[in-house]
């Protein structure tokens, strides 16, 4: 699973909407005799040192409000993993990890 990283600029200021979203998935295997099926990963979106809600197994969406300044300011986007939880299953993570940005023009 890779990270999202980047860059938000705009002339315009306004209410910048954050969301991020992705797939949980969970492979068959087992490692240590755990038992499958409770494996879980915290994925936690972060603009301009910002960070929101982190994303899980059991809430793959998340979304928050920040004001954006305008004048062309670069602010940094990027995500990171918080936690993960191995409960017996080999390979885990997020698929379509996915971020949307989106500027309501004051």
């Amino acid at each position: 699973m890779a990270h999202i990283s980047g860059t938000f600029s705009n002339a315009a200021a306004g209410k910048l909407t954050v969301t991020l979203s992705g797939t949980f998935y969970q492979g068959t295997g087992r490692d240590a005799g755990f038992p499958s099926g409770a494996s879980n990963m915290l994925i936690r979106p972060t603009v301009n040192g910002n960070a929101g809600p982190a994303i899980d197994r059991n809430a793959p969406t998340t979304s928050y409000e920040l004001d954006y300044p305008g004048g062309s300011a670069s602010w940094a986007v990027a995500t990171d993993t918080l936690a993960t939880v191995t409960s017996g299953t080999a390979t885990y993570g997020f698929t379509e990890l996915k971020m949307v940005l989106e500027l309501r023009k004051k």
